[in-house]
């Protein structure tokens, strides 16, 4: 402990309880149970608060990293947000509380250990932390104290295995501060550069990542010309105007410069290898890995960042009538699933039959519709009937023809009422209408009396048809 009480601090680990599936616990070493009694990130905030605002963050691979803090900052803000404005109460003082503020740190810079290290042409396959750490100290004197147990590799191990996730954690934080010193004496040394990034020229891309705005607004810059290929060599005089190139993480120089002078020279940048691309920037001086290796299996071309920016100075004009490649033939699309699925329709049960019989005239449950072969003739229609439309077919509204029903029954009550004089009884209306619907003909060639529909109603409302009881009669 130094002379003045304070107390060096090498690594901070606490566990954040996710609130969902922690995801695979064979890589990061936490199950569910372990984290179920853990804080939220909205309760760990402050802290990390603390130790990022205002300094340097150095991490191992800026875009993954600092995008993971930045949109959990956010998210932990918005649930803030939506938890103030519903814990309102319904008086005076309602949705008067104001939404915890949870601010997302902003540090003075951040180093990043792994670009870094490909910007010093290290030739390592595996990206990981304890990789890149192995060859500086097989090849630029790296030392790591004890606490960041260096004899434990990247490679799954026993050793590994018997490790404690919190402890394999502070392991590796103890790892970066000497790695990043051994990163800047050889950058002094002219070897290669640190790459650095202020978080006010990173954004976000469409994945989450944080990336630096060059590179994302190149993603969606216009492209004025046409897509003429691939060119036909490396050297200067092949690159003409329109092409797409792709820039791999492996090379020496900054890719944010590799993509403004492309830009500037009329050429088209994307994020990923696709069936468009025209070219490759890499730096080939290890095995073949990720964009590189899949560009050299399709044959386009690989350029070097130093051939690269001396193929810029000589480019051709493009044409804006080109079209771009012949894509490669798309994948048949698949069939969206049938509603109901295994031939059977969505609201039925059992082997009911389909809905499409409707439209076909075929009889409704409760013998409502009658039409078609199968249903019943117009001479024989149910008294409950009122389906059928006055052209002899079934109607395909009941509402529009239940109202034209209401309204013939009321002109006729009106025109009884009007033959009979003002004094005529309600009774004499409905003697009159039943009168009526006697001697005009059934709809679709019937020639027998309509039934009374109303007469049973009026025997349940008069009481004849009720039987009086031997008690009651005394």
């Amino acid at each position: 402990m130094p002379a003045d009480g304070t107390v060096e601090l090498t690594g901070v680990v606490q566990q954040i309880n996710p609130g969902e599936d922690p995801g695979p616990w064979h890589l990061h070493g936490y199950t569910e149970a372990d984290l179920g009694q853990a804080p939220g990130f909205a309760t760990v905030a402050p802290l990390l608060y603390t130790l990022l605002d205002g300094r340097t963050l150095i991490c191992h691979g800026t875009a993954v990293t600092w995008g993971f803090i930045v949109q959990e900052f956010r998210r932990a803000q918005r649930a803030a947000n939506r938890s103030g404005a519903q814990s309102g109460g319904r008086g005076r003082r309602r949705s008067t509380r104001r939404p915890r503020r949870i601010n997302v740190p902003v540090p003075e810079r951040i180093v990043d250990t792994l670009a870094t290290a490909r910007r010093q042409s290290v030739p390592v396959e595996d990206p990981r932390l304890r990789s890149i750490a192995g060859y500086y100290r097989d090849h630029e004197g790296l030392e790591l104290p004890e606490s960041a147990l260096p004899a434990l590799g990247a490679a799954a191990s026993e050793a590994r295995s018997d490790t404690g996730a919190d402890e394999l954690l502070l392991a590796d934080a103890r790892i970066l501060m000497p790695l990043h010193l051994v990163q800047e004496d050889l950058a002094d040394a002219g070897r290669g550069t640190i790459q650095s990034s202020v978080p006010a020229d990173l954004t976000a891309d469409r994945f989450g990542l944080q990336r630096s705005a060059v590179r994302v607004d190149a993603t969606t810059a216009p492209r004025p010309f046409g897509n003429p290929g691939v060119p036909e060599s490396t050297h200067p005089g092949s690159l003409v105007e329109g092409m797409e190139f792709v820039v791999s993480p492996d090379v020496a120089t900054d890719p944010d410069v590799l993509i403004s002078a492309g830009l500037r020279e009329g050429l088209v940048y994307s994020e990923k290898l696709n069936r468009t691309s025209s070219l490759v920037v890499c730096n080939a001086n290890h095995a073949l890995r990720g964009k590189a290796m899949h560009a050299h299996r399709k044959n386009i071309p690989l350029f070097s960042d130093e051939e690269f920016l001396a193929a810029l100075e000589d480019v051709a004009p493009g044409s804006t009538t080109l079209e771009d490649p012949d894509p490669r033939p798309a994948t048949p699309r698949i069939p969206a699933p049938q509603r109901g699925g295994h031939g059977r329709g969505r609201n039925r049960k059992g082997g009911g039959k389909p809905r499409d019989m409707k439209k076909q005239g075929a009889k409704k449950q409760g013998g409502r519709v009658s039409g078609g072969q199968g249903g019943k003739s117009a001479g024989q229609a149910s008294p409950k009937s009122t389906a059928e439309s006055p052209e002899g077919g079934p109607s395909r509204d009941g509402a529009v023809k239940k109202n034209r029903k209401r309204s013939r029954n009321r002109g006729r009550r009106r025109g009884a009422a009007g033959s009979r004089g003002a004094g005529s009884t309600r009774s004499d209306n409905g003697q009159q209408n039943r009168q009526d619907r006697q001697d005009r003909p059934a709809q679709g060639g019937a020639t027998g009396p309509e039934p009374d529909r109303s007469a049973p109603r009026r025997r349940r409302r008069s009481g004849a048809d009720r039987q009086t009881k031997p008690d009651q009669q005394r």
